[in-house]
């Protein structure tokens, strides 16, 4: 009698096990669904990202256009003393006596005008920073020797 409500307990005590594993087994397997399709989502994710980086990289190697010229004429407008610096160069370089005052007046664009034309720089008669760089240059090249 001892031997079966022993044996009895132990068949208690394994159904018991059994069941809890069960539902371990049902969480495992609820958890690996929600795992998988996480994993499916980002790998979504990661192949729309590559997508766009290898765009991205395509865009940033296609030669880029000139800048209409409609585009130089809207440039920000330049400081005062780059415009002073423009109107000493313009003076050094022969394009008439300038006041380097810092105003883009009448003078300075006739003369930005007739260098523009003179070195082929699109002619606008603004000082949009090809200019300004352009005529800057020599002054740099000579403060370099």
């Amino acid at each position: 009698m001892q031997a079966r409500s022993e044996h009895q307990k132990a068949q208690a005590a394994s159904t018991a096990e059994l069941i809890q594993l069960r539902e371990q087994l049902s969480s495992t397997r609820e958890e690996l669904t929600r795992l998988s399709e996480n994993h499916k989502k980002i790998q979504q994710e990661l192949t729309e990202a590559q997508a766009q980086l290898k765009a991205s990289e395509e865009a940033r190697n296609r030669p880029q256009a000139a800048m209409p010229a409609a585009l130089l004429a809207v440039t920000p407008r330049p400081a005062p003393r780059d415009i002073v610096a423009a109107q000493k160069a313009l003076t050094e370089l022969g394009y008439g006596p300038l006041e380097a005052d810092g105003v883009v007046g009448p003078g300075t664009r006739e003369a930005i005008e007739k260098y523009q034309r003179e070195t082929g720089l699109t002619v606008t008669g603004a000082l949009h920073a090809e200019t300004l760089q352009a005529l800057l240059a020599p002054a740099s090249q000579v403060a370099e020797q």
